[in-house]
């Protein structure tokens, strides 16, 4: 199954860019934990003030992105991810918009 969203891939090659600059070793080759927090623009007048409540970029679909992203870098395939966290929250002070990954090893 392919990422049918074809806005996405430039997101996704830029993740992809950035964890071959800092992934160290070979793929996993185990079960994997994957942990993602993505931190969305902040609209003007938003509804809550932490979380965003929007319909445009579905959890799903950016977790997929980042799955894809890292296959055959972190680890060989994204069927491997059994495990995770995945937040939407908006920007902060701290966190520009983006994506904060943690890929832990579960074996």
């Amino acid at each position: 199954m392919r990422n049918a969203n074809k806005g996405t891939k430039p997101w996704q090659g830029l993740i992809s860019l950035i964890a071959r600059s800092k992934w160290v070793g070979p793929p996993l080759s185990g079960p994997v934990r994957l942990d993602l927090i993505f931190y969305m623009k902040k609209p003007k007048n938003p509804r809550h003030h932490i979380y965003p409540i929007v319909q445009r970029n579905d959890l799903d679909k950016l977790e997929r992105t980042v799955f894809d992203a890292l296959s055959e870098i972190a680890y060989g395939d994204d069927g491997q991810v059994i495990a995770g966290e995945r937040w939407k929250l908006y920007e902060n002070e701290e966190r520009p918009p983006g994506v904060f990954i943690r890929i832990t090893e579960l074996s």
